[in-house]
């Protein structure tokens, strides 16, 4: 007889065990061919494996850093805004209860804004009066 056809009535005499070494192979292919995976955290519609994981995790992170840097900024401002009213709501009440310090600083306050604002009302006057007077000469 030839050689195949002794093969394949060997395989035949133990084909529950030629299927199991058949199976093992598969599986242990399977296991160490193919690397785990699992639903991206940035993106749901891809799979990653470990190192893309860890790729993540590295973008989670400086995301995360930077959160918390413009959470610090924003709690400074807020504080830093509740401190100026809690100062002019001071000034206010020292106001009415004849504090003359307090009558004082609102009275520089009202007359710094007065210069200020009544600057920037005659400057934007002397422009309207250039502008218009370029207008006129056409």
């Amino acid at each position: 007889m030839d050689v195949v056809h002794e093969g394949a009535k060997s395989v035949e005499h133990r084909r529950y065990t030629v299927l199991g070494v058949i199976i093992t192979l598969l599986v242990v292919g399977w296991i160490t061919g193919c690397p785990a995976t699992t639903q991206s955290v940035l993106n749901p519609d891809l799979q990653v494996d470990a190192e893309g994981l860890r790729r993540e995790a590295t973008i989670v992170d400086s995301y995360v850093a930077q959160l918390e840097v413009a959470a610090a900024d924003i709690e400074s401002k807020v504080a830093r805004r509740k401190k100026i009213i809690e100062t002019i709501g001071a000034l206010g009440m020292a106001a009415t209860t004849g504090n003359p310090a307090a009558a004082g600083i609102i009275g520089a306050i009202l007359t710094i804004g007065s210069i200020t604002i009544g600057t920037g009302a005659v400057l934007d006057k002397r422009r309207t009066d250039r502008v218009l007077k370029k207008k006129n000469k056409k």
